[in-house]
C-alpha cells in the first residue's frame, strides 16, 4: 500500500516518498516480531529493507530521500540523542548508503569530503565516523550495463586519503574517530581498503593489479608513519592508545620502520605512562612484533628493555600481561634441540642472550618461581632445556636450569656434575657456565648419589690443592666442599681445611716476592692461593701468623704509592686483607684506617669500588 502512495498519479513522488519516510522513521528503531509469511514478499519485512525495494521501484527520488536522510543524520543529528542510539542510526544510514551506490551508482564520499572540511568539529567527528564504517563494508555498483559511467578509481582512494589526513585534525575527538575507524581497517576493512593499504603502507608494495587513482593517496601514506609518532606525544591516552594500535601495523608490514631505532625509543618512554590503557597496548604491540620478527636483533632488544620494566609496574594486571609475554616468547616456542630449526624456536634462546646482557636475572628469576608454582615449568620441560646444554645454546640452557634449581630437579640430576667435572679439566671451558653449574649443584646435592658426590669432591679438592682453576671460582667451590661434607656429616672435619689453608700459606709465602715487585702482574695461581688462604682462615679459629700478616700490611701502605701503576695489584690486596678482617677485630683496626686512606688517594674507580665493598661488608659484621 505504502508503495502505491508513491505512484505518480498520487501526486510528487519525492513528496510522497518524503512524507512516508518521515512518518515510518520511527520504525527504524523497532525490530520485526510475530510470525509472518515473507515468502512472497518483494522486499523484507524491516522499514529499511522497504526503502532500499523502493530504489528498484523509483531510483532517483528515493535516492533523493534516503540521501537527505544521511546527510541530516551526519550534519544536524537530533539534540540531547544518547550516543548508542545515533550509532544505531548511523548503522541504517550506512545500510542506505550502501544500497544507494549498489543500485544507483550515487556515492556520499563527495558530500562526506566536504563535511570532514567543515568549520564544526561535531560535524567533523560524524563525517570521518562514517566514512569509516563504509570503509568496513564491501560495496561495488552492481551494474551490468552503463559500465563506462562507473568511476575507475575505486572510491576507497578517496575515503582512506581524508581518513588519514583527519589523523592530525586539530580536534582530539575528530582524530580519535580517525584513529579508531583505521585501527578496525586495517583488521577488518573490505576488500579495496586491504589492497589499497597493502599496496601504499607495505614494503615490498603489494600489488597484484594496478589501482587507479591510488597516487592520490600516496603523498599522506607516505607521512602517515610520522603522523603517529606524533600522536604518541598527545595528552589524551585514547589517541596514544589507537596510534600504538596502528604503528604496531604499519611496522608488522614495513621492517624498514624499525631500522630507526626510534621506534622502541618511544616505546620505552610510553612504559611510564600514567595510562593502563597505554601500558597494556605496549605489551600487546610487542607481542606481535616478536611473533613477526622472532630473530630481528632490535625487536628483541625492545621487547627486552620494555618488558622487564613492566614487569615491575604499579598495576598487577600489567604485571600479568608482561608475565604473559615472557611466558609466550621462550616456554611457549621452547623445543628440544633436535627439533629447533625454525625460527620461532630459536627466539627463546635470542630472547635469553639479551636479557643476560641486560643483568635481569632476578627478573627472570621471579618468573620462574611464577611458572613453576602454576605448573607451566614441568619435567617436560626440564628435558627440552637439557637438550641445550651441549649446543651453542649451553649458556642460556645453564642459566635457566639454574633458575629452577632451588624448586625443581632433573630426572637424572646426577648429569650435571658429569659435566662440571669436564669442564674442570678443559682448558677452554665456559667460565659463566660453569657458574650456573655450581649454582645448580649447590640446589641440587641432596639428589646426588654418593658415586657422584664422591667423584665431584675429589676433583674440586685436588684444584684447589693446586691453586689451578679460574679466579673467581675459588670460592664457589670451596662452599661446594664445605656443603658436600656437611652433608656426608663431616662439617665438624676442620683437618681439610688447617690442610689447604697451610698449603695456601706455604705458596704465597715462599712466592712472597711476587708481590713486592712493582712491575707484578697478576698470577692467577698467586691470586687464588690469596683467595683460598682468606676464605680458609675465615673457618678457622686460629689467627695468621704475625709476620704473615705485617708483610701484607706494609703491602697495603704501599699501595698508596703503587695503586697508579698497578690497580690490579690494588684490588687484589684489598679484597684479601679485608677477607681476613671479617672474623678478626685486631686485623679490622690495623685495616680500616689503611682502607680510608687508600680511598681518599686513589683514582681508579676498580680501586674505590673494591674498598667500598670491602667497607660495607666490615660494616655488616
Amino acid at each position: 500500500m505504502l508503495k502505491d502512495l508513491c505512484a505518480a498519479l498520487h501526486g510528487d513522488t519525492t513528496k510522497n516518498l518524503t512524507k512516508i519516510f518521515s512518518l515510518t522513521t520511527v520504525l527504524h528503531n523497532h525490530s520485526a516480531s510475530g510470525i509472518r509469511n515473507t515468502q512472497d514478499m518483494p522486499h523484507s519485512d524491516s522499514i529499511s529493507g522497504f526503502f532500499i525495494y523502493l530504489l528498484d521501484q523509483f531510483p532517483t527520488n528515493t535516492t533523493q530521500v534516503l540521501t537527505t536522510f544521511i546527510e541530516a543524520t551526519l550534519s544536524n543529528p537530533e539534540e540531547n540523542i544518547r550516543a548508542e542510539q545515533y550509532s544505531a542510526t548511523l548503522e541504517i544510514a550506512v545500510k542506505y548508503e550502501k544500497a544507494i551506490f549498489e543500485k544507483c551508482n550515487v556515492s556520499i564520499v563527495p558530500y562526506l569530503e566536504r563535511l570532514v572540511c567543515s568549520e564544526d568539529a561535531t560535524q567533523r567527528a560524524n563525517g570521518t565516523d562514517f566514512l569509516s564504517r563504509i570503509a568496513l563494508i564491501d560495496c561495488q555498483v552492481n551494474w551490468s550495463i552503463f559500465q563506462e559511467e562507473v568511476s575507475k578509481i575505486p572510491r576507497e582512494v578517496k575515503i582512506l586519503q581524508l581518513l588519514l589526513t583527519k589523523t592530525i585534525d586539530v580536534n582530539n575527538n575528530v582524530k580519535m574517530k580517525a584513529l579508531s575507524g583505521l585501527t578496525k581497517i586495517f583488521s577488518g576493512g573490505n576488500r579495496n581498503t586491504q589492497k589499497i593499504l597493502r599496496a601504499l603502507l607495505k614494503n615490498p608494495p603489494e600489488r597484484d593489479e594496478e589501482i587507479p587513482g591510488i597516487e592520490e593517496v600516496t603523498e599522506v601514506a607516505e607521512e602517515f608513519p610520522n603522523y603517529l609518532f606524533h600522536l604518541l606525544q598527545s595528552s589524551l591516552a585514547h589517541v596514544r592508545k589507537n596510534s600504538l594500535t596502528l604503528l604496531e601495523n604499519l611496522l608488522a608490514w614495513n621492517e624498514k620502520l624499525l631500522e630507526s631505532g626510534g621506534f622502541f625509543e618511544e616505546l620505552a618512554r610510553l612504559v611510564d605512562d600514567s595510562s593502563s590503557l597505554v601500558r597494556r597496548q605496549i605489551i600487546s604491540t610487542l607481542n606481535t612484533l616478536m611473533k613477526t620478527f622472532p630473530q630481528k636483533e632490535v625487536v628483541i632488544k625492545g621487547w627486552t628493555r620494555c618488558i622487564l620494566r613492566l614487569m615491575r609496574d604499579n598495576d598487577g594486571k600489567i604485571v600479568d600481561a608482561a608475565m604473559e609475554s615472557l611466558k609466550m616468547v621462550i616456554f611457549d616456542n621452547i623445543e628440544r634441540h633436535e627439533d629447533s630449526s625454525t625460527t620461532a624456536a630459536q627466539m627463546p634462546w635470542i630472547t635469553l642472550r639479551t636479557m643476560m646482557q641486560q643483568e635481569q636475572r632476578k627478573v627472570l628469576r621471579s618468573a620462574m618461581d611464577s611458572w613453576i608454582r602454576n605448573s607451566i615449568v614441568t619435567q617436560k620441560t626440564l628435558g627440552i632445556i637439557e637438550s641445550h646444554t651441549n649446543t651453542e645454546n649451553a649458556t642460556e640452557a645453564w642459566l635457566l636450569l639454574s633458575l629452577v634449581a632451588p624448586k625443581m630437579h632433573t630426572k637424572d640430576p646426577d648429569r650435571v656434575v658429569l659435566a662440571f667435572v669436564d669442564t674442570l679439566n678443559s682448558s677452554s671451558a665456559n667460565l659463566v657456565n660453569q657458574h650456573f653449574m655450581l649454582e645448580i649443584i649447590h640446589a641440587w646435592m641432596p639428589h646426588f648419589s654418593r658415586t657422584t658426590l664422591n667423584n665431584l669432591y675429589n676433583p674440586i679438592q685436588r684444584h684447589l690443592s693446586e691453586g689451578n682453576l679460574p679466579t673467581s671460582l675459588v670460592s664457589p667451590l670451596y662452599n661446594v666442599c664445605l656443603k658436600q661434607r656437611q652433608s656426608a656429616e663431616m662439617e665438624h672435619d676442620r683437618e681439610w681445611i688447617i690442610t689447604l689453608n697451610a698449603i695456601a700459606e706455604d705458596f704465597v709465602w715462599t712466592h712472597r716476592l711476587q708481590l713486592t715487585s712493582s712491575e707484578w702482574e697478576i698470577n692467577q695461581k698467586m691470586v687464588n692461593f690469596l683467595y683460598i688462604y682468606s676464605e680458609t682462615s675465615m673457618d678457622l679459629t686460629q689467627k695468621p701468623r704475625q709476620r704473615f700478616l705485617d708483610f701484607f700490611y706494609q703491602l697495603l701502605r704501599e699501595c698508596r704509592v703503587t695503586q697508579a701503576s698497578n690497580p690490579e695489584k690494588c684490588c687484589t690486596l684489598v679484597i684479601f686483607v679485608s677477607r681476613l678482617a671479617i672474623r678478626d677485630t685486631d686485623i679490622a683496626a690495623e685495616v680500616l684506617p689503611e682502607l680510608g686512606k687508600l680511598l681518599k688517594t686513589t683514582q681508579h674507580k676498580s680501586v674505590a669500588c673494591n674498598i667500598i665493598v670491602a667497607l660495607t661488608n666490615l660494616c655488616k659484621k
